[in-house]
Order: structure tokens, then sequence, then C-alpha cells
């Protein structure tokens, strides 16, 4: 079994060592005051010389006059000899130091790597560039426990592999899309990087009749990913499998940006509303304590359907203006249209004040903290990035808490395996600032009732070459249950997507599974 950088293929392993290093860098040294004290000794032993064998004193008066001259010639022949030379002196000097500082810094090193201590190549200048990051690389695939035996703390520590061919990718965990097998084109990023890799391999066996059968791939925080590859003949098949084990290591950390946002920047939240005037006042409740207490720097707009919400909502923020002077608000009346999530929130856009508003697309089950907000912020760039947090859904609370109590909504918001789920597949939720939802085309106006117009619009940013989307699960952004009634006049592909979620959102898989073993033991 071969291991190897799989962007060099099986780059050779340089053969010096730190001790090496320290030896050559004192023999250099040694050299460089061997020379100086060679020119030194030359230009003053050739100077004499030539004073003595060229110019005698005279005996003659008539020529002291003529070598008096002479010996002033040689003196300023003598005197620019030592200037030159005073030069190549200094010159030899500058150098020797450099050479002891690097000898000296080489040694300190020595020294920690000799204590257990880990090589620092991204503070140091001791290597020119392309040496230091071979150095680095180098000790990456040295730190790797994936390529060696590692005591593990527990059974859990473990780091599995993800198995792959030609055409899928299978995962122990896929998340609630459930799909034990994915296809390698849905992730471009993965393809290219595994097609490398079959390729270097496949280069570093120089055999035709050897063709990639599977391969396993893992990753180790901070030091690079694992591969190994299994090759077989495709004329004998009898004849033994190859295996090649492969290593990208990662390089150094790097610096990309650094970015200032105003913490006081308002956030305008958007909600649609049809009827549910009881989860309207659960949200309004949650609005109050965490963005009108806890932040301030908020606008809510909601966008009522029908006569009946639009009393309702006027009513409670009325009560909440009276009760704590909260003014930051409007209502947008749809009194006699159909409903449609897109085409409500679409509006709420246009009735926003200011030039290019940040706008936070919530609807009246979530719940979001103070903290959330900031997220908001600091996740978004005009122009540039979106933010699209995946929240966390809440279960049925009569399922999760069957025959106890059940808590207040604040206190059901904890992040647990029975009690809720990353709702990876949800795209309702999003920060982004109006000029860029305008930019992208919006909403597709065109679907009525909820459901398709979240996904539509994230795809148009996730296919733009202009924004980056931010996309992760955050713990300051909740989805309370509530009965989900999937009305049957919606598109198909609408009812079904409506009909999944319902059946994901009730309880975990254990949950649901002991109630109906429950039940098939009663009945």
């Amino acid at each position: 079994m071969r291991i190897c950088l799989p962007v060099t293929l099986c780059s050779r392993r340089r053969s010096y060592t730190m001790k090496n290093l320290v030896l050559q860098l004192s023999v250099g040294i040694i050299v460089v005051f061997s020379v100086l004290l060679i020119v030194s000794l030359h230009f003053k032993t050739n100077y004499a010389a030539t004073f003595l064998e060229r110019y005698r004193i005279p005996k003659e008066l008539s020529e002291v006059e003529q070598n008096m001259q002479n010996s002033k010639l040689i003196v300023n022949k003598i005197q620019d000899g030592e200037q030159s030379t005073t030069k190549i002196i200094a010159s030899l000097n500058h150098q020797i130091d450099n050479l002891k500082s690097l000898l000296q810094l080489k040694l300190q090193q020595l020294t920690e790597v000799k204590k257990g201590g880990k090589l620092s190549l991204i503070k140091s200048d001791l290597y020119p560039d392309a040496d230091k990051i071979s150095h680095y690389l180098m000790s990456q695939v040295d730190n790797a426990y994936l390529l060696k035996p590692h005591q593990f703390k527990n059974e859990y520590d473990v780091t599995p592999f993800i198995s792959f061919n030609k055409y899928s990718l299978y995962g122990s965990d896929m998340g609630l899309m459930k799909m034990p097998e994915k296809p390698l084109n849905f992730f471009q990023d993965i393809k290219e990087d595994l097609k490398e890799v079959i390729d270097a391999a496949t280069e570093l066996l120089n055999d035709g009749t050897l063709d990639f059968v599977e391969g396993y791939y893992r990753t180790q925080q901070k030091v690079g990913t694992q591969y190994e590859l299994v090759f077989r003949s495709t004329v004998n098949t009898s004849a033994p499998v190859h295996l090649i084990t492969m290593f990208r290591p990662y390089g150094p950390l790097h610096s990309v940006s650094s970015t200032v946002k105003k913490s006081t920047e308002t956030i305008y939240i958007i909600t649609p509303l049809q009827g549910r005037a009881d989860a309207f006042r659960k949200f309004i409740e949650n609005f109050k304590t965490a963005a009108i207490s806890g932040d301030g720097h908020i606008h809510l707009t909601v966008v009522c359907y029908g006569d009946e919400a639009i009393t309702e909502a006027k009513t409670i923020l009325k009560q909440l203006e009276v009760e704590i002077g909260f003014k930051s608000y409007q209502v947008v009346e749809k009194q006699s249209e159909t409903f449609s999530r897109g085409k409500a929130l679409q509006e709420g856009t246009v009735a926003l004040p200011g030039k290019n508003p940040l706008m936070f697309f919530c609807d009246v089950d979530m719940f979001f903290t103070t903290h959330f907000l900031s997220q908001c912020r600091s996740q978004t760039r005009p122009g540039s990035r979106v933010f699209y947090p995946i929240v966390f859904s809440l279960y049925n609370p009569e399922i999760v808490y069957k025959g106890k109590s059940i808590p207040s909504l604040i206190e059901q918001q904890v992040i647990k395996r029975d009690n809720g789920f990353w709702r990876d597949f949800g795209f309702g939720m999003t920060c982004q600032y109006r000029n860029d939802f305008n930019d992208i085309g919006g909403f597709d106006l065109t679907i009525k009732g909820w459901g398709s117009e979240d996904v539509l619009l994230y795809r148009k940013y996730t296919r733009s070459m202009k924004y980056q989307v931010v996309r992760t699960p955050v713990n300051s952004l909740f989805h309370h249950w509530h009965p989900k009634h999937c009305d049957k006049a919606l598109s198909l592909d609408q009812y079904n997507a409506c009909l999944r979620t319902k059946s994901l959102t009730e309880g975990s898989q254990s949950q649901l599974g002991i109630l109906y073993l429950k039940e098939q033991e009663d009945n």
C-alpha cells in the first residue's frame, strides 16, 4: 500500500532533516570566516610587497621629491584598497550575522521539536515560501491520526468513511433528506475532488489493465482528507486487487478578509399572516422580548390577508404600542386577494422605507432570540452575501411530553434529538438586502398558497455568480409545531411536499415507533 499526496502524486519526501540543516549552516559560517581571513591577508600582503619592490629610498637628494610624489600615489592606492577591503569585510560580516541569526532560530526550533512541540510555519520566515509549504504539508501527513493506529476516547470518536464509486456517495449520516445513496453529480466540488484523486492514482499505477472499483474518504479537521482507493484488473478477475492510500493535506491558514458591520443596523422583519390570531399573539410575545427589549433596532411589517387577520393584527399591535410605546411597525392590508406567501413577502419589501433595508423574512410560527438578530446582521453583505439559516424544528409537544405537563414555548426550545430536528429542507427564513432581492428577481408570483416559492428564490441565489449563500444551522431560531392541513387543491408537488413535511414533524423515529408498537400491542 502506498501513501501519497493527490496534487503531486507520490512526491518524494525530502531527505534532509533539521540536524542536517544545522550542520550545513555551521559549515557555511566556517567557510565565510575563512574567505574573510584570506581576503584580508591578500590585500595587506599585496600592497606591502608592491611598495617594497617597486619603490626604494633614494640616496640622491634630487630623487627625494620624485620619491615623495611616488609615496603619495602609493598611499592613495593603499587607502583605496583598504576602503574596498573594508566594504568587502562589512558585507561578509553582515552575511555572517544573518547566518548566526538563522542558525540560532534553527537550533531553537529543533529544541522545540525535541520537546514534543509542533513546528509553527505560519508565523515563521525560516524557509523560502515553497520550502516552507513543503515542510508544512509533510508535517500534516505525519500528524494525521487517520493514517496510523490511534487511541480514541469512545466508539463515537472514530471518524467514519464515506464510500463512493464512479456514480454515487454512501454516508451513514444523510440528515432528514433520507438519501442513503446520493448521486455524485449532485455535488460538483466533491465530484471534482474525487476525480482528481482517482486520476492521480491511475497515473501512479501506470497500468492500463487496472480499473477503479470503489473508494472511501474521510477528513480530519485542520489536517487533511484521507482516500482509500481499490483497483481491479479488467483482464484477469482473479488477479490481486491494488489498494492505494492517498492524502490531501490542508495548507497553512491565510487571512482572507476582515469586515466591520454596524451592530445597530435596523432589521426589517416581514411576516405574512392569514388567520392564526393565536399564533400571532405568541409571535408578538417573543418579538417583544427578543426584538424590542433585547435588541431595539427593528421594524415589523405584517402583510395581512382577509378582514379578520387585518383586524386582529391591528388590535394586537396597537396593544403593544400602548403597553411599551413601540411604533416601528406597519400593516399591509390585502382584503380580497387569494393568499400567496411569496406575493405577501414581496408586497412587504415594496412597503419598506429606506434605500436598501436589511430584511428578515419570518413566519408567524417562528421564535428567534436576540442573538439571531446579531447573526442576521453579521452574515449578510449588501451586493454579495445572503443568509439562509437552518432552523431547529420542534416536534409535536403532545408526543414529546406525553404523560407529562407541557412546558412553555420558550422552555421547549431545547436542541435535543427527541425535541426536534434541523429543518434542512426549509428555505423560507432568510436575511438579505432589498436591492439584492430585487436584483435576483424576487419571488415567483404565479405560485399560490404556501410552498415552493422559497426554494425557487434560494435556487436563484445558488445559481448566481454574484452572491455567496451562507447556509448553516443556528441555535437561535426555532420553528414551533402547529397542526398542518394539506389542501388537495394545491398542485401535486406542493401537496406531496406538504404531506412529507407533516410526516416528518410529528415526532422522532423512536417516539413514533414506540407509539405504533404500543398501539399494536393494545389491539
